[in-house]
């Protein structure tokens, strides 16, 4: 463990620097989750004591975790400013999936899912894997290359950036030894050897931290992401984790998924004795406590939405060669093709032939087709044209605009 100095980071953060670089130590002597009334961590080593010479500022402590410092550290205080909420589901109030799904997850949500996770079933007959102890550095890095395009894909689509982008390197870096050490976990929905939605997860005691969701936006009819949310309470549940912590983020799905709320907290760690560190400390606590007051109102004045835009026009080279594949068609059934058309048969999964993805799969979930049973062709007579045919079902697709 590497030694408690000042010249450590003035800025942590309390999962990715403190609890993953096991640097809890450092400030902490006793942490424990108030939701289940178990313990996270108590220090067991002998660190030299020093005497703070900076304000140490922890960001994203999960409310439901009661921290104490460490009192060999003379004259140590923390204030605390509370930021935003975050969503937990407590597996402690059920004895299994059933039993949650059935208390939590209103019955016509259930009976959607269950429609999904059918069809996913029937279309393209996926495979579920949780690496988790073990996983083949190869498949590791395929992961998480489609991790990244799902994220710029998605992100490219929805135009918004999400800052956790800026640190992909360095979570790549550590997460490969964390899962061996079963400190982290990766859940994969494949559709045949291609990955078609991940959840990227910590593991810390009895907790599971979700930290990142991507799903192919092409596949977006099934609904990958809640049955891989779903996939990943029920190994929760087999693998006697207590809680589940959805982070931060005002999306709808956690609202329907969650068991409760908590706020995150910034924390300022400080030597009370340092006149200065201390002054330090209260400006620093003023400006963070006016900066979320004042946040509800910058949010009703859509400032927030214009900082987005700017960070997002500031990010704009990170996209320019992800194309979200917003094409428009004109889409129509059809009568069963014949020779006398004039087609060519076509792989959908070429990429020049990306563009046609996200219909070809509608096609199968609404037609409750199966992808192998399903040939594309492309018109001869017109480059715009293009037909999938199944077994049931034939379709006709004209490019409107692209």
């Amino acid at each position: 463990m590497e030694t408690l100095n000042n010249d450590i980071e003035k800025r942590l953060h309390f999962g990715a620097d403190l609890l993953e670089k096991n640097r809890l130590p450092f400030f902490y002597d006793r942490i424990y989750d108030a939701e289940t009334d178990q313990e996270l961590f108590q220090t067991k080593e002998n660190i030299t004591s020093f005497s703070p010479k900076a304000v140490f500022q922890i960001d994203d402590v999960p409310g439901y975790l009661n921290t104490s410092l460490r009192i060999d550290i003379a004259k140590l205080r923390k204030k605390e400013v509370k930021t935003y909420e975050g969503s937990l589901i407590n597996l402690a109030k059920f004895k299994n999936l059933e039993d949650y799904m059935a208390k939590v997850v209103s019955a016509k949500r259930r009976a959607t899912l269950r429609r999904c996770e059918n069809r996913l079933k029937l279309c393209i007959k996926p495979t579920y894997k949780m690496y988790f102890g073990l996983i083949d550095k190869n498949e590791y890095e395929k992961i998480f290359d489609s991790c990244h395009e799902m994220l710029l894909r998605r992100h490219q689509q929805k135009k918004t950036y999400w800052e956790e982008l800026e640190f992909w390197q360095e979570r790549h870096d550590s997460l490969y030894q964390l899962i061996v050490q079963k400190r982290a976990c990766i859940f994969v929905i494949y559709h045949g050897k291609k990955p078609i939605a991940i959840y990227v997860n910590s593991i810390y005691k009895h907790i599971l931290d979700i930290d990142v969701i991507a799903y192919d936006i092409d596949y977006s009819k099934f609904k990958l992401g809640f049955i891989s949310l779903i996939r990943v309470i029920q190994w929760a549940f087999e693998n006697k984790l207590r809680l589940v912590d959805m982070s931060k983020g005002d999306f709808y799905y956690k609202e329907r998924f969650r068991t409760g709320t908590y706020i995150f907290k910034k924390q300022l760690l400080y030597n009370s004795d340092n006149l200065i560190i201390s002054f330090k400390a209260h400006l620093t606590l003023l400006k963070l406590k006016l900066t979320y007051v004042l946040l509800p109102v910058f949010k009703k004045l859509k400032i927030n939405k214009l900082h987005q835009k700017y960070v997002r026009n500031k990010k704009e080279s990170l996209f320019e060669n992800i194309d979200a594949h917003n094409t428009k068609f004109k889409i129509e059934k059809s009568k069963k093709v014949s020779s006398s058309q004039s087609l060519t048969e076509i792989n959908v999964d070429d990429r020049e032939y990306d563009f046609l993805k996200e219909q070809f799969y509608d096609f199968l979930f609404l037609n409750f087709e199966v992808s192998e049973n399903v040939s594309v062709y492309r018109s001869n007579k017109n480059e715009f044209d293009y037909y999938f045919v199944g077994k049931e079902t034939t379709q006709k697709l004209t490019v409107l605009e692209s």
